[in-house]
């Protein structure tokens, strides 16, 4: 995707190998498949979510910018109802930028499916973290606007230096909980 473009990609869509949102773009996705990665370095905003959404491998996205595409509360980013091969990471969201709901409700009906780790660090910005499968360790950390993480379930699960943290019920299965029980 082009700086400052805006895009729907619908569940009839997949892409073979790498989706990449450059600066500035805002990308909503609905349900369709990515083979490989979908990397965004610097977005304005990112709606991942819809039943069916699928990444073969990695999303990694760095520095949201401002309002995504939230369809429950206008201005949200979001991944939700997404299951992911290996790796999800979200990190270094600006403090103007609209909130992050990863699995979490209001803007997630069903959360995500993660094979690999699960990382949200270094956000500005509000993050929600909820209900989300995770394959291996989950780690928020570093995050100042605000964190909830709740409900997840992880190999192991690893929360530090969160401002204004909240949560409940997150279980690892592995052992090692910093996350609230």
């Amino acid at each position: 995707m082009p700086a400052n473009a805006t895009c729907t990609i619908n569940n009839d869509v997949t892409i073979q190998h790498d989706l990449n949102v450059d600066k500035g773009a805002t990308l909503t996705f609905n349900g369709a498949t990515v083979g490989h990665d979908i990397h965004a370095h610097q977005p304005k905003g990112i709606g991942i979510g819809f039943p069916g959404s699928s990444v073969g491998h990695n999303i990694e996205i760095d520095g949201v910018s401002g309002n995504g595409p939230g369809t429950v509360d206008p201005g949200d980013n979001y991944i939700c109802a997404t299951t992911v091969g290996n790796d999800v990471k979200v990190m270094n969201g600006a403090a103007a930028a609209g909130q992050w709901y990863i699995g979490a409700p209001n803007e997630c009906t069903t959360s995500n499916t993660i094979g690999h780790d699960l990382s949200v660090t270094n956000n500005k910005n509000k993050v929600k973290v909820g209900g989300n499968t995770v394959g291996n360790k989950l780690t928020v950390t570093g995050n100042t606007g605000g964190t909830d993480v709740s409900g997840n379930h992880a190999g192991s699960t690893n929360c530090k230096k969160n401002t204004g943290q909240t949560g409940s019920g997150n279980t690892p299965t592995g052992g090692g909980n910093s996350c609230p029980a």
